[in-house]
């Protein structure tokens, strides 16, 4: 159970990687449901596009996120790969009682409602792939 006798549920939201990203998409969950997540352990990877300053070209980015909470237990995670989603969308749930990941399973992350004691999941994420720029990247 959680740290004071009740189960603390997180979310993960999708991070702002850069000051000027607004959607980001999630390339692949290195995680599944069920799975015990530890600090620094890699989470998932996502995928990113920057405009370029000097020009209408993109740069784009992979990124590895890693989350920082010790402990945890997947919970449930966002489905859709490779779409674009808004920076803020709950991507999973993360719980530190493993009985909860049954609960969960009736639920989604769109559908998930947090209480006062949802807390946020802390992460770090490190460039993995930087492709060469270009105008019109899909």
């Amino acid at each position: 159970m959680g740290k004071r006798g009740r189960n603390i549920w997180y979310i993960f939201e999708m991070p702002p990687l850069s000051p000027s990203m607004t959607h980001g998409a999630i390339h692949e969950w290195l995680v599944k449901p069920g799975d015990k997540i530890r600090s620094y352990d890699l989470f998932l990877k996502i995928k990113t596009r920057t405009l370029l300053a000097s020009s209408d070209a993109q740069e784009v980015a992979l990124l590895d996120v890693e989350v920082m909470e010790d402990e945890l237990y997947v919970a449930s995670l966002h489905s859709e790969l490779h779409k674009e989603l808004p920076v803020g969308t709950v991507i999973a749930l993360l719980t530190d009682n493993s009985d909860d990941i049954v609960m969960a399973a009736s639920s989604n992350t769109s559908t998930f409602v947090p209480n006062k004691d949802t807390k946020r999941a802390l992460w770090q994420a490190y460039v993995t792939t930087k492709s060469e720029s270009c105008g019109s990247c899909s």
